[in-house]
């Protein structure tokens, strides 16, 4: 893994045994003092149907949480905004906000082929965009 850092914006590239060693790069490049944003190219297997996510049962729920935040972000992209995201166990609650139509059915198509989010039970409420605060 090769981690460069140019003007508040640190790059993550390379391959990690897991996604927990993704997560736990990602999370000390977010603790960096001065980081604005981070690219993250790592590179891992991911989380199969057939085998337990390791993040389901990971003992740091809060950095589980944070991790999942900046990924499903960055997965949504343009399409929606995630407004609030909350875990108990292994229930995921996500407020999206995205508008109706062809807009909420590619999030609702992202959040479903994450393989990140494997394992977890993911409820997701979606809001109009005039519903967010």
């Amino acid at each position: 893994m090769r981690l460069t850092v140019r003007q508040g914006e640190v790059t993550l590239q390379g391959q990690v045994p897991s996604v927990v060693e993704a997560m736990l790069a990602y999370r000390a490049a977010q603790k960096i003092p001065g980081v604005r944003s981070i690219v993250d190219r790592l590179e891992f297997p991911v989380p199969s149907e057939r085998e337990n996510n390791p993040l389901v049962t990971h003992p740091a729920p809060r950095e589980v949480l944070a991790y999942l935040d900046a990924q499903i972000r960055r997965q949504l992209g343009d399409s929606a905004y995630l407004d609030h995201l909350e875990r108990e166990g292994r229930q995921l609650r996500l407020a999206v906000v995205a508008a109706q139509g062809a807009q909420r059915q590619r999030a609702e198509a992202v959040l479903r082929s994450m393989p990140l989010l494997r394992g977890f039970e993911v409820e997701t409420t979606f809001l109009a965009p005039s519903d967010s605060p």
